[in-house]
């Protein structure tokens, strides 16, 4: 039997049932609503009101009550950023001062070496102590140009 000869539900006797050909031809006809918002439109939450008393408070409070914790989460995240970077300056401070010193450090010796009379010992070292301090400056440029083309690419 085709789907022309069927005939249309509502034309059906009350008392007339369907064959198991004409019942498999039976189309399921359902319909979806969607919203953007976080709540559901005012329609939705009245239909909700009249099936529960008090459901629409409960959600709002429960709407409410997840902003506060998503606001409150930002702002500790916000806040640990915030100390991490505090706490890296520091560090790179700390590292560069401590490098300060050694290159002083260093090149006073290569003074005293040169005063004493050991212009050459003095010369290897201070030659040691100022390529030290261009290598250590050279690879921190070379780390944080490859770091930041690490952060690029995620």
């Amino acid at each position: 039997m085709s789907k022309s000869n069927l005939p249309e539900p509502a034309s059906l006797p009350a008392d007339q049932s369907l064959s198991k050909a004409e019942a498999s031809h039976h189309v399921i006809v359902s319909s979806s609503q969607s919203f953007v918002s976080p709540l559901p439109p005012p329609e939705i939450l009245s239909a909700y009101e009249k099936t529960l008393t008090g459901i629409t408070e409960r959600i709002l409070i429960s709407f409410e009550k997840e902003g506060d914790h998503r606001r409150a989460t930002e702002r500790f995240q916000q806040e640990l950023v915030k100390d991490y970077q505090n706490s890296h300056f520091l560090l790179m401070r700390r590292g560069q001062l401590c490098g300060m010193l050694v290159v002083i450090l260093g090149l006073a010796v290569a003074a005293f070496l040169g005063w004493a009379g050991r212009q050459v010992v003095a010369g290897i070292v201070a030659a040691l102590d100022l390529v030290g301090l261009a290598s250590v400056f050279l690879y921190s440029q070379y780390k944080s140009k490859e770091d930041s083309e690490t952060k690029s690419k995620a």
